[in-house]
């Protein structure tokens, strides 16, 4: 029968370097160092570009050398329900073929969905359904820009997500889900849902993303901005993550403070310049850089405030920004949002910044500054309550305790047959 088996289970988001080295590889390294080696199943639509382009296969050499276990990749075709889940069922079937117990980290909905599919035939195998965020509202913002929404347009997508959310709920032995609010969603949804559900938020990695002097200076110093209030945006500028509100909230700490400047870092620095240049930021004032994950613990330790903007929307309400623990945890003071997850509630609660009641106010963006500039929290304390709170480790005995008991599940089963 042997010993456990565990599978880290991905399907339909492709590998995005930022969210893969901050929310996947930081993790199973933790695991790792705890005696949990998992290996990778990535089931990709973007298959044959990573596997047959140079860029590709420099991307997925760069993701298994941060691994500790092994990464296979497989292609997973389109129209998720239809035809990818079931011939990625059948592929993971195959490859899971050996009945020996196994516990799947299966990761989003469509990776869980398939997971609990072929768990109902083998009793061996038992399912972490890894909930990232609100799948429904999800779909309803990228289709018509509000999570609310539920035109009829909307309906049929929202039916096949809705379909494959409930089997993974069923089908998964325990559930970890990013937010609290995330989880009184999917108890509303399916009730029974909540009792196995275990809240762990976007954490950061303690090694890498901490308080550091002598890095601050010297990347302050490499910018030569030794002077300057760096105001910090780390992030894409798609709709979602308000650009102009971005742009607003740096020209008003810009009049607020003639010694601020708006440091941004992003994967998009020709939009992003665009933005910035017609929210009314003078290019000087401004520094736009793209920069690899690994390096952006030296810029947001060069920071002295960060920006975390988004607007009151069912998406924001289940999210869990992974950079808001990366901020906090190098000591940056957070201007946010209302009601992004538990993240508005933190910091108000432990005073790690100010939350903006509507971001695409001015006004309220403008006393909100005010009151943060007036009285900025430390440093210290910002990042001491991130390491308490928001830290990969501290969450260790949690998934110890998940994988544990669902560990013992899948060997009584294997006994069973």
């Amino acid at each position: 029968m042997g010993s456990t088996r565990y599978v880290f289970l991905t399907a339909a988001e492709g590998f995005p370097s930022t969210v893969f080295a901050s929310q996947v590889a930081d993790l199973l390294r933790v695991l790792n160092g705890a005696g949990l080696r998992f290996e990778l199943l990535g089931f990709d639509p973007f298959f044959p570009r990573n596997r047959l382009t140079a860029e590709g296969r420099a991307k997925l050499a760069e993701l298994q050398a941060k691994l500790p276990g092994k990464l296979r990749l497989f292609p997973y075709l389109p129209y998720e329900d239809r035809l990818g889940t079931p011939a990625a069922v059948r592929q993971l079937g195959w490859e899971l073929r050996e009945q020996r117990p196994t516990v799947i980290h299966a990761r989003g909905v469509w990776a869980a969905s398939m997971a609990a599919k072929l768990a109902e035939r083998r009793r061996w195998i038992k399912v972490v359904y890894d909930v990232r965020g609100d799948y429904l509202a999800e779909h309803a913002m990228h289709h018509s820009g509000s999570g609310a929404a539920r035109g009829l347009k909307l309906r049929p997508g929202l039916w096949r997500i809705g379909r494959a959310e409930s089997r993974a709920c069923a089908g998964a032995g325990r559930i970890l889900a990013v937010s609290r609010p995330l989880r009184d969603v999917l108890e509303a949804r399916y009730p029974g849902a909540g009792v196995k559900t275990v809240v762990i938020p976007g954490g950061h990695d303690p090694a890498t993303f901490r308080l550091d002097p002598e890095l601050r200076a010297a990347t302050r110093k490499r910018l030569r901005l030794e002077d300057r209030f760096l105001i910090a945006y780390a992030g894409s500028f798609v709709p979602y993550q308000l650009p102009e509100a971005i742009a607003a909230a740096g020209r008003i700490a810009l009049e607020l403070r003639p010694d601020a400047h708006l440091l941004v870092l992003t994967h998009d620095p020709e939009p992003a310049r665009e933005v910035l240049e017609r929210g009314g930021i003078p290019p000087k004032r401004v520094t736009v850089r793209r920069v690899p994950h690994t390096e952006v613990p030296a810029f947001l330790n060069a920071a002295d405030l960060g920006l975390l903007l988004r607007r009151r929307d069912p998406v924001n309400r289940a999210a869990s920004p992974t950079k808001a623990a990366e901020y906090l945890a190098c000591g940056v003071p957070l201007l946010v949002g209302p009601e992004i997850g538990d993240t508005s509630d933190l910091v108000e609660l432990e005073e790690l910044g100010a939350v903006v009641p509507d971001c695409e106010d001015p006004g309220a963006l403008r006393a909100a500054l005010e009151r943060l500039l007036g009285e900025l929290p430390s440093r210290q304390h910002v990042a001491g309550v991130a390491r308490q709170r928001l830290a990969r480790d501290r969450f260790l005995p949690l998934y110890l305790d998940v994988y544990g008991q669902l560990a013992r599940a899948a060997q009584r089963g294997a006994e069973q047959v």
